[in-house]
């Protein structure tokens, strides 16, 4: 009684194409559905305090304080954020997303963050972003600015520094493993072992296939390499 792998005999040619189609095949697949290298999703993160010094500024002395979490999504246009503030002088009156450096102030880019009435927090979605913003924030070269009615020009700001974003958790797909069926830990780079194992594994006395059990005994179980 045979048992372990099927005892067929094959020509050396015949075996040598069953398996290189057995192991090429999956990586083939996997290549062309592979996912795009480039990303479109940018993730960031803001501290807002007084605003300093610089460029077009107007400093201001103010016990405000605010963080600020943001994602932008070339792909869709959209711009999504979640600020959070609290102790302005004044009352809010406006809070843009501007384009500068941090030394610096400038033109808005992304007009609206949150709507009025004025409050904390502010959790919503701008679109549709233009090149041009998109182009400054991926720069770095953007902040958030909580303007009042103390300080018009903006009495807090928070320079948008880029972040990485969460990754999703992977989902494991087993990988059924039959009678005959071998696996490696690294097959896509080392089908050649696998090859090598597969004649080891099932036992290959009479130099015919990986599946031959020419020795008249029991083939030994498949295993992984």
């Amino acid at each position: 009684m045979t048992h372990g792998c099927t005892s067929t005999t094959r020509s050396p040619r015949s075996v040598i194409s069953r398996w290189l189609a057995f192991l090429v095949l999956p990586m083939i697949i996997a290549v062309a559905f592979a996912a795009p290298a480039h990303a479109v999703t940018y993730c960031y993160t803001a501290a807002l305090a007084a605003q300093p010094a610089g460029a077009g500024c107007v400093a201001t002395v103010t016990p405000a304080t605010g963080s600020g979490t943001f994602v932008l999504d070339t792909a869709a246009h959209t711009f999504s954020y979640d600020v959070t503030f609290s102790g302005l002088l004044g009352s809010e009156i406006a809070a843009h997303i501007h384009s500068a450096l941090p030394t610096a102030c400038g033109g808005i880019i992304i007009p609206a963050v949150g709507s009025l009435p004025a409050g904390s927090p502010k959790i919503g979605v701008y679109s549709p972003t233009t090149g041009g913003a998109e182009t400054a924030i991926i720069a770095g070269n953007s902040y958030i600015n909580i303007h009042s009615t103390v300080f018009g020009g903006g009495e807090i700001r928070g320079q948008l520094v880029a972040v990485a974003c969460p990754m999703p958790t992977p989902t494991v797909t087993p990988t059924p493993v039959g009678a005959c069926a071998f696996q490696h830990p690294a097959a896509a780079g080392k089908f050649a072992a696998l090859f090598v194992q597969a004649f080891v594994s099932c036992g290959n006395p009479g130099g015919n296939s990986p599946n031959s059990n020419a020795g008249g005994g029991a083939a030994p179980a498949c295993k992984p390499p």
